[in-house]
C-alpha cells in the first residue's frame, strides 16, 4: 500500500484538528456523570481552543524526538516528564513521584501506582501513530515506551491499542479491521479486548440506543472516573463506581460506542461520546484523531473549526523551555519532517526493507502493508524489536531495559519492596545481537549490594552468549539483611569476557508500611 505525501499531511492535519475539537467539545463534561444531548460546543466561544494536557503532553514528546530521533524511549521521556511537564496528580504524579525516587520505567509506571490503569497514557498516542504512519508494529512499541513510565496492565495496552488503530488508518479506512489490529498487539484476555466485545455486541443489538449501551457498559466494566453528576442531574443508582483508578477500559468503551452509534459519521460520533461524560475530553479527542485521519480534512465540518481555528493552547507543559508547536500547521510540518527519521530504511532477511521513498517527480510516498497484513506479526515471524516487545507487554511485571552495542538486557521483577529475610527475585533477560557474538565466551554478572545482604549463587556468575541473536534467560537473587533504611540502590552490572562494553542497571528497592 502507497501513501502519498500529499495525502499523508491532509491526514495528520485533520488528525490534530479533530483532536482539538473533540477535547474542546469534552472538556466541559470531564469527570462528571450523565448523558446529555448534544450537537455543538457548550463553552465560552469567545475562549476559542481550550488547552489540553492530552495534547500537551504529545508537544513536549515531539522535541523529545526532535533531539533523539527513533532512539528515544521511556528513560527519555521519564526526563522530559520531570523536567518539562507540569501536572503532579493522578498517575502522572504517581508516575514523577517513582522517578525522583530514582525507579526507573517500566517500574516507574507501576511500583504503588493506584491510577496506573486509569486514562493518561491513551490519550497521548497520536504522536506515535503520525510519526509511523501505516506502521503500527513501530507506533505499538514506542506507545509502550510512551505508556510505560506512568501506567501499567491496562493503562499501557489501552495507548498500543490506540496507536496501532491510528498507525494503520493512514492506510486502512475499515474502522472493523482497524479493530481488529489494534486488538492483535495486546492480550486477548485483557480488559481492553474484552470491553471492545462488549461494545461490539452490544451494537449489534438492535434494541439498544446509546444511551442504554452506555449504562450497560459502565455496569460492565465500573469505571471511577466520572465522580460528580451532571449539573441538574442526580447519581444512576444503577450505574456503580470501579475499582479506583480501573477506568480506561471503561474509557475505550466509549470511545468505540461513540463510533458505532455514530454511523460514522465525525460530527455525531463525537457529540455521542462528550455525551457519554466520564472521562469526556479525553474519548472525545482519540475518536475525533481517528476520525481525521480515516476522513481527511473533508470529513470535519468547518462548524466545528470555526469557534478554534488553527491554534494550539498549551497549559500543562514549560513553554519557557521548550518551543512547542503553537498552531495545527507548525505540528503537522514538524512531524512531517521528522517522519523519515522513524520510517527510514531497515536491512532485513537479505534484502532492503524500504518504507519511503522518491519518485521520478520528487514526491514523498510511504510504503506500507495492506489489510490483515497490518497487524502484529507472529512472535516466531516478527522483526525482533516487535517479538521482544510482545514479550514484555503480555507478561505487565517490571521490567528495566539496558542496550549496548552488542547485546539487551532487562531485568525483570514482581515488586520492588524488600522485606525483612525474603528473597528478592530478579530474572534476567539477556539478548545477543545478530553478528556481535561469533564465538564463545563466559560473560559476568556482578549484584552490588550492602554487605550484610545474602546472596545464595554468590555476588558474581557466569553466563554464555555463544550465537548471534541468542537469548539466555537466567534467575538471580538475594536475601536483604539488617534492613534499616527506607530505600536501597543496588547495581547489576553485565561485562562481555570479550568486548569493553559494560551493562549497568540500577534498582531502588523500598521498604514500605504495610496498611491496616
Amino acid at each position: 500500500m502507497d501513501l502519498k505525501i500529499s495525502a499523508y499531511l491532509d491526514k495528520m492535519r485533520a488528525c490534530w484538528l479533530g483532536k482539538n475539537i473533540g477535547g474542546t467539545l469534552g472538556a466541559p463534561f470531564e469527570s462528571q456523570r450523565g448523558v446529555i444531548d448534544l450537537d455543538y460546543y457548550t463553552h465560552d466561544l469567545s475562549l476559542g481552543v481550550l488547552p489540553n494536557d492530552d495534547l500537551d503532553l504529545q508537544l513536549a514528546f515531539l522535541i523529545a524526538c526532535e533531539a533523539y530521533g527513533k532512539n528515544v524511549n521511556s528513560e527519555v521521556l521519564a526526563n522530559y516528564w520531570l523536567t518539562h511537564i507540569f501536572p503532579d496528580v493522578g498517575e502522572y504524579g504517581m508516575g514523577k513521584r517513582n522517578l525522583r525516587a530514582g525507579i526507573l520505567p517500566s517500574a516507574s509506571g507501576k511500583h504503588h501506582n493506584s491510577f496506573g490503569q486509569s486514562n493518561g497514557a491513551w490519550i497521548r498516542s497520536e504522536i506515535w501513530a503520525c510519526l509511523n504512519p501505516g506502521h503500527p508494529e513501530l507506533a505499538a512499541h514506542y506507545a509502550y515506551e510512551d505508556a510505560c513510565v506512568d501506567h501499567f496492565g491496562e493503562g499501557i495496552y489501552a495507548e498500543v491499542f490506540c496507536a496501532a488503530i491510528q498507525s494503520a488508518a493512514f492506510v486502512e479506512s475499515d474502522m472493523e479491521l482497524l479493530i481488529d489490529i489494534g486488538l492483535s498487539y495486546i492480550p486477548a484476555d485483557c480488559g481492553i479486548a474484552r470491553v471492545v466485545e462488549f461494545v461490539r455486541k452490544c451494537a449489534a443489538d438492535k434494541s439498544l440506543n446509546w444511551k442504554i449501551a452506555r449504562k450497560k457498559l459502565l455496569q460492565a466494566f465500573p469505571s471511577s472516573f466520572g465522580s460528580r453528576p451532571l449539573p441538574g442531574q442526580k447519581l444512576d443508582p444503577e450505574v456503580p463506581f470501579g475499582p479506583h483508578g480501573y477506568d480506561a477500559p471503561a474509557n475505550i468503551g466509549i470511545v468505540l460506542l461513540g463510533h458505532y452509534y455514530g454511523g460514522g459519521d465525525f460530527s455525531r460520533a463525537i457529540c455521542i461520546t462528550a455525551g457519554c461524560c466520564e472521562d469526556a475530553d479525553c474519548t472525545t479527542g482519540t475518536l475525533g484523531a481517528l476520525y481525521g485521519i480515516i476522513g481527511g480534512t473533508a470529513s470535519i465540518h468547518e462548524k466545528w473549526l470555526a469557534p478554534i481555528g488553527d491554534e494550539i493552547k498549551t497549559k500543562y507543559v514549560d513553554t519557557t523551555k521548550l518551543h512547542v508547536a503553537k498552531t495545527v500547521t507548525e505540528l503537522t510540518e514538524r512531524i512531517l519532517h521528522l517522519m523519515p527519521v522513524f520510517l527510514h530504511a531497515r536491512y532485513w532477511e537479505g534484502k532492503m526493507q524500504k518504507n519511503i521513498s522518491i519518485g521520478e517527480n520528487g514526491e514523498l510516498t510511504i510504503h506500507a502493508k495492506e489489510g490483515r497484513a497490518l497487524a502484529c506479526p507472529a512472535k516466531e515471524l516478527g522483526y525482533r524489536k516487535v517479538e521482544y516487545f510482545r514479550d514484555t507487554l503480555y507478561a505487565d511485571r517490571m521490567c528495566i531495559r539496558r542496550e549496548s552495542p552488542f547485546f539487551e538486557v532487562r531485568a525483570i521483577t514482581d515488586t520492588l519492596d524488600l522485606e525483612e529475610g525474603k528473597p528478592f527475585v530478579i530474572d534476567l533477560d539477556i539478548l545477543g545481537k545478530y553478528g556481535y557474538f561469533q564465538r564463545s565466551d563466559w560473560n559476568t554478572v556482578i549484584l552490588h549490594l550492602p554487605a550484610e545482604w545474602e546472596t545464595p549463587d554468590g555476588r558474581e556468575v557466569m553466563f554464555q552468549m555463544d550465537l548471534p541473536w541468542h537469548k539466555k534467560f537466567y534467575t538471580i537473587s538475594f536475601v536483604p539483611r539488617e534492613l534499616k533504611q527506607a530505600s536501597y540502590e543496588v547495581m547489576l552490572e553485565i561485562r562481555l569476557a570479550t568486548f569493553p562494553s559494560r551493562i549497568y542497571i540500577p534498582l531502588t528497592l523500598t521498604r514500605m508500611l504495610k496498611p491496616r
